[in-house]
């Protein structure tokens, strides 16, 4: 069976995964927000489904609304959308819950934002992601969660008789499926047992531990809505997990008063001492009691070397790990290498290192933080989205002859259309694998009877990842943004960590487009190296792509990542070796100081659109390679993709800072240009556009009378070869009564160019939305867009009304 043969039978995979025919896919910004622990904070990483690069955000470090500001990084499809996108996610008990939220009216613009709203103030930080398609907010765990923590450490020091736990539920049968826990409770443990009751066995659902009865009797009583058959009880010795649980409850544990307290003075007493600390750490990580181990490990470390060091050291990397303090763990692990880079156990530890995920095990929208505790073995979350947009406009020309005036007026709806996006995501995660199930779709419903009536599938895929062995794979309609891969495709992904800091990845696929009547599919190899000296990371890759069965684009590439908390730098370079041409060199950084300044700089040489031979088809009137082939010769057309292809080049460099916790000013200036094009075929030459100057200023106000405000301003020139704009908008976005949003905004736009045309353009607008649930909403936009055009005695007047409404459930 030919590699093409194959992919079409993987395209219909992906069909039937989705329920859904193979459809083009439609631009979208947001891609997965992942929540992880780092030691005492939470970090969360929003992914994006193109190369972003971050400029500011604001407030500066407390708040409920944070607003952050980007660029998207030449990808017409990410930058064209103009779809709202909205994810909720579950904060797990560490954070409060929030929202991503990116609205529409942004499309065709290069520079964008997002909004997080979390339900209660937070204090934060912003910065880049490791790679240019993420940024992180560093958020300290919520104190009601410290507290928790605390508590269970106390706790973990008990026998396990002498712990007090909160029975949630107790049944006959194996307990298959959970009610979620309130946020305020999930720092606490929530696992599953059996007992013997006069003999047949009962499955309980626990939430624990406790010091005493007391406290278990106040979390009882804020659960009893929930969870009305709710008991306190003293945990039993003769508990064990059913075979269902995923991760067994702590047994029994040696006590902390068996440790000796005496000091060892001759080494006779080291050894004695260390003896029974390692039998004590050894029988507590047996058990399951991770926090007690470590303590026990810990205490055979600090003594003086024994015949029990080594062991110790490599078992308190695996009692980290499996408590879930993974860059703790891998401290350890490396530790271990050092000391003992010779021993026979030396191999096992490195497997264990490379087994490690790089920075905690990640998790996306709706599922719980990662933390030692029972996982619930499959979640479901996502949302679903219904909006009716309407637009109708009026428009007035005159034309003055020199004796009379002719006017015309013409009026049209020019929008009627019911868009339905539903945001699908199912995870199944055990110890040792974690899949999920992802959907993305959007329908649209023209009701102008004009064929614009369109479903776009943005994601179909199935994930999986082997967490022993760090591989993993994913299958079906993704977004490909490394290992040379230009934009969604329906096929394979699969990576192996073959060694620390080395995977290696294979993908094939086929592109997701709806230009051409050809047939592309692709294959390729590519390496992530990192991380090196605490900061580099990369990735060097390979890559062919076939259309019609003659090659499309052949190139080999890399990147390079630098990453701190203050610097974040990026580099890419793609080079076609079938047409012996750079295709992309891009460079860009973002530095972060003390004093509040934030630095950004871009460089971005390509050719646009990517070079590829298919490009030869771009003017034509079929649309396939394969008929192309039958009137022009390989040379030829490999010369008419050359000459259909422009050299694109950006320069960008912008600085902000802020002044005091409620301003924030900043600039940026960007020169661009695109180059001449020959005449080819049937199209005519096109002159290059010289360069393209725009400069903007723009001043931030946040928290100005509450925790969850915004005021944005900013003022733009533009300056082309033979035209001159400016535009100076405001945007407000505040939180009212806890349930009302309003972001009320007026854009206002003047352009001139060397012909004497005028044109003049104010836009306000009103966005509302309203949740009258911790899940559901109610959203509404009304804008009125007035222009007016001047030019050599004709004039034209316009006037567009926007509305829209819809509503957002969200599970």
């Amino acid at each position: 069976m030919t590699l093409q043969r194959c992919l079409r039978h993987l395209r219909w995979i992906t069909c039937l995964f989705a329920l859904l025919a193979a459809m083009p896919a439609i631009g979208q910004v947001l891609d997965e927000i992942e929540v992880q622990r780092d030691g005492n904070d939470v970090l969360v990483r929003i992914l994006f489904n193109a190369r972003i690069q971050y400029l500011r955000h604001s407030p500066t470090d407390r708040g409920e609304l944070v607003r952050i500001e980007f660029q998207v990084l030449n990808d017409p499809e990410a930058a064209a959308s103009s779809a709202d996108e909205y994810r909720k996610v579950d904060g797990g008990g560490l954070l409060p819950d929030f929202s991503v939220t990116y609205s529409s009216g942004q499309g065709g613009r290069t520079v964008k934002n997002i909004q997080l709203r979390f339900d209660k103030p937070v204090h934060f930080s912003v910065s880049p992601g490791e790679s240019n398609r993420s940024v992180v907010l560093r958020i300290p765990i919520a104190a009601a969660a410290v507290a928790q923590e605390a508590q269970q450490a106390r706790t973990a020091e008990l026998p396990l008789a002498q712990r007090y736990i909160v029975v949630l539920h107790a049944q006959d049968a194996p307990i298959r499926k959970v009610v979620p826990i309130p946020a305020d409770y999930q720092a606490l443990s929530l696992f599953t047992d059996t007992i013997d009751v006069d003999g047949a066995t009962q499955y309980r659902l626990n939430l624990g531990y406790f010091e005493d009865a007391a406290e278990a009797e106040r979390v009882r009583q804020a659960l009893k809505k929930r969870f009305p058959e709710a008991t306190v009880a003293r945990m039993r010795d003769d508990a064990t997990p059913p075979p269902s649980a995923s991760v067994p409850p702590p047994a029994q544990t040696v006590t902390a008063e068996s440790a000796p307290a005496t000091v060892p003075q001759t080494a006779e007493e080291v050894e004695a001492q260390a003896a029974t600390l390692f039998a004590q750490g050894k029988a507590a990580l047996d058990n399951g009691d991770n926090a007690l181990a470590i303590g026990r490990f810990n205490r055979v470390l600090v003594l003086p070397p024994s015949r029990y060091s080594q062991q110790a050291q490599e078992l308190i990397g695996l009692a980290r790990e499996r408590n879930g303090q993974i860059r703790k763990a891998r401290a350890e692990y490396e530790l271990y290498l050092k000391l003992y880079p010779d021993s026979e156990g030396a191999a096992r530890v490195g497997k264990q290192l490379a087994a490690l995920p790089e920075a905690g095990a990640a998790r996306t929208v709706g599922a719980r933080a990662a933390r030692p505790v029972t996982p619930i073995p499959f979640t479901l979350s996502g949302s679903l989205s219904q909006f009716y947009y309407h637009g109708a406009t009026h428009a007035e020309s005159r034309v003055n002859t020199g004796t009379t005036i002719d006017k015309a007026v013409f009026d049209e709806t020019d929008q009627s259309a019911l868009i339905t996006n539903i945001d699908l995501t199912g995870r199944f995660r055990t110890a040792q694998f974690d899949n999920r199930l992802v959907l993305r779709d959007t329908n649209t419903a023209d009701f102008l009877g004009r064929g614009n009536s369109r479903n776009r599938l943005t994601a179909a895929y199935y994930d999986f990842k082997y967490l022993p062995m760090q591989m993993g794979g994913r299958i079906g309609r993704q977004s490909g943004l490394s290992g040379g891969v230009l934009g969604r495709f329906d096929g394979l992904l699969g990576g192996y960590q073959f060694a620390p800091r080395w995977k290696a990845n294979v993908v094939v696929g086929q592109p997701v487009e709806y230009n051409f009547d050809s047939s592309r599919y692709f294959y390729g190899a590519n390496v992530d190296a990192g991380t090196f000296a605490e900061h580099w990371s990369g990735n060097g890759y390979v890559i062919e792509q076939k259309i019609d069965d003659v090659v499309d684009r052949r190139a080999l590439g890399g990147d390079v990542r630098y990453f701190d908390p203050h610097l974040a730098m990026y580099g890419l370079v793609d080079y076609d070796t079938y047409f012996r041409k750079l295709n992309i060199a891009m460079l860009q950084g973002t530095l972060s100081t003390d004093s509040g300044y934030t630095w950004n700089l871009l460089y971005d040489r390509r050719q646009t659109p990517t070079l590829q031979l298919g490009n030869a088809l771009i003017g034509e009137t079929h649309s396939s390679m394969h008929t192309l082939l039958q009137t022009l010769s390989l040379d030829r057309i490999k010369q008419q993709a050359l000459d259909r292809t422009a050299l694109a080049k950006l320069l960008f460099a912008g600085v902000s800072r802020q002044f005091n916790p409620h301003l924030q000013l900043g600039v940026d200036l960007r020169l661009s240009s695109i180059g001449a094009l020959p005449a080819s075929g049937n199209l005519p030459a096109t002159p290059a556009t010289g360069t393209v100057r725009h400069v903007n200023v723009q001043a931030i106000g946040s928290n100005l009378y509450s925790d969850r405000d915004i005021l944005v301003f900013d003022v733009g020139s533009l300056h082309g070869r033979d035209y001159t704009g400016l535009s100076a908008s405001l945007n407000s976005l505040s939180v009212v009564r806890e349930h009302w949003v309003l972001e009320p905004a007026l854009r206002y736009y003047r352009q001139r160019n060397d012909a004497g045309t005028r044109l003049r353009r104010i836009t306000p607008s009103l966005r509302l939305t309203y949740r009258w649930k911790e899940s559901q909403s109610l959203e509404m936009e009304f804008m009125l867009e007035q222009s007016q055009t001047d030019a050599n005695g004709q004039s034209e007047s316009s006037t567009r009304q926007f509305a829209s409404l819809g509503y957002r459930v969200d599970f």
